[in-house]
Formats: C-alpha cells, sequence, structure tokens
C-alpha cells in the first residue's frame, strides 16, 4: 500500500522529465497506477438526496452531516481496462478528484480515491483554529460533538499527503491553535510527529486516548 502511494503520489506530481517519470514503463506495478489515476468523478449531489447514504452514515452515529460530505459516483478502470462504477460518500479533494467511502465493501476495499489524490482544505474566513484529520470519516465522527465554526478543516485522505498537510501548514499562520484528530496506530502517530517537526510546533492539542484503544480512530470512539 505504501509503495502505491509513493509511486502514485511521485507520477502525479513530479515534472514528467523527471527520470522516474520517464523510466516509469519498467515499473511492474505501473499498469496499476494507470488505471488508477484514470479514475475520475462523474456525479456529485447532496447526501440526502439518497436514503441509502443517509442509512449508512446512521450506523456510523454520523446524523449531523457535515457541509462538506456529498454522494458521489465515480468510474475507475480495472486490469483489463474495463470500465467500472463505484459510488459511496465522501468528500472533494483541492484538485477535483474524490475520496469515498463506500456504503458496502467492494471485495476488501472500504474506501477509493477518485481523480488525483490530494488533501481537502476547507477554510474559514475568521478561523483561529486549524483542525487536521487523516481521514473524512474522522471528521464527520468528530463533527457530532464539536463546533467547527471557527476552523480551517484539513483533511489528508491519506497519510501519505503528509507533505501537502506540511506545505499547507507553512502557508497559515502558525499561531492558529492546532488540534489532531490522529488514528490511535503507528501511521497515525507518526502521520502527526513529521508535522510537528517539519512545521515546527511548539504546541499543540491532540487525542489522548486510553490504553486499551490502540487501533481506533475517531469514528470507533463515536460508536463506543
Amino acid at each position: 500500500r505504501c509503495y502505491k502511494d509513493a509511486l502514485t503520489y511521485c507520477l502525479s506530481v513530479l515534472n514528467k522529465n523527471e527520470p522516474i517519470a520517464r523510466n516509469s514503463s519498467s515499473y511492474t506495478n505501473l499498469s496499476q497506477v494507470k488505471h488508477t489515476n484514470k479514475s475520475k468523478v462523474l456525479q456529485v449531489r447532496e447526501p440526502s438526496d439518497y436514503t441509502s447514504v443517509l442509512t449508512y452514515l446512521k450506523s456510523r452515529k454520523i446524523t449531523k452531516i457535515p457541509p462538506e460530505f456529498r454522494a458521489i459516483e465515480g468510474v475507475y478502470y480495472n486490469k483489463n481496462n474495463e470500465p467500472k462504477k463505484v459510488f459511496g460518500v465522501g468528500i472533494l479533494n483541492d484538485t477535483g478528484g474524490a475520496d469515498i467511502h463506500f456504503l458496502k465493501k467492494i471485495g476488501n476495499l472500504k474506501t477509493m480515491n477518485l481523480g488525483a489524490k490530494d488533501i481537502s482544505f476547507y477554510t474559514c474566513e475568521s478561523a483561529s483554529k486549524l483542525a487536521i484529520f487523516e481521514s473524512k470519516m474522522d471528521y464527520a465522527a468528530a463533527h457530532q460533538q464539536i463546533d467547527f465554526s471557527t476552523s480551517h478543516i484539513l483533511i489528508a485522505n491519506s497519510t501519505s499527503s503528509v507533505h501537502k498537510v506540511i506545505n499547507k501548514i507553512h502557508e497559515l499562520n502558525l499561531e492558529l491553535d492546532i488540534t489532531f484528530f490522529q488514528q490511535n496506530d503507528s501511521q497515525g502517530c507518526e502521520f502527526a510527529r513529521q508535522i510537528v517537526q517539519k512545521t515546527h510546533l511548539s504546541r499543540f492539542n491532540y487525542v489522548k486516548y486510553l490504553d486499551l484503544e490502540y487501533g481506533l480512530d475517531i469514528n470507533d470512539l463515536l460508536l463506543k
């Protein structure tokens, strides 16, 4: 998973004349990445337009739906280059792609990125805070109990987007009150650690999990 994320990132953001892009046809996994990059968003509608979406969110105890959430239909191409439509609830990202959560698993998959992988940043004109999430469902879960009306919202959509998160923080006022809504696993902790280190944060807030809550995320806490 980390290899695929890294290769997808390199192919999408590096200059096409760079060696990794020029010689990428030699990589055995390129066909998989190529098809992933051909995915795209087809239609975006309000979650309230679909009873199935509302029912799914309710099963995750999400009844106060974040204003940024959408019902999203997309298409991707499988290894045989056949188009496959997908549908889920999620958010658009900063480059017109989307990150969706399926209402039912497709094989072992629960989520999918459509189009270019990117962060989702929602700005607030009078913001005094910055809330940082790994995923859209973490944000939706926190939204049930926390007022984010005076916060910028930054959703990574993948821990592999950590450098984009760091760049966005550099663009903002570091005097902001920053809170990490990190997931309680090694990737979540490393994600937050890298951001703190690379942005030289001297103070920040974070979710303090109980000792028995390793492996959980914000939505898991809500479900409990």
